[in-house]
């Protein structure tokens, strides 16, 4: 029925953009955090392993500790450029596929 609609229905294209621009929002909070999480990480990891070295000064503990310590340390570096980054090609499509949905039917192929 024209007019009417179901609740939580959305109505208007402006509330569609408020929501993405909503989503969008939580995704930068949460890819803040991630970031920050990440490198809060990788700080206290390179710290521990350079008091652990500068305290033992064992061969042994920097054989047995710099690979661990590296690749935990890529981990941490990744997961902080990665996650702002994901949250960029989420809005970003959810850009498109609301550009997308506001095509007319006649230009989708099929229709």
């Amino acid at each position: 029925m024209p007019g009417r609609s179901l609740p939580g229905q959305i109505q208007t294209q402006d509330d569609e953009e408020a929501l993405v621009g909503a989503i969008g929002a939580w995704l930068d909070s949460v890819a803040g955090t991630v970031s920050a999480v990440a490198v809060a990480g990788f700080v206290v990891i390179v710290g521990a392993f350079t008091a652990g070295v500068l305290i033992t000064r064992d061969r042994h503990f920097v054989n047995r500790w710099t690979k661990p310590v590296i690749m935990t340390g890529a981990a941490l570096i990744l997961a902080a450029i990665g996650a702002p980054m994901a949250g960029i090609a989420v809005k970003l499509l959810a850009k498109g596929l609301l550009a997308l949905g506001a095509l007319p039917a006649k230009l989708i192929h099929g229709k």
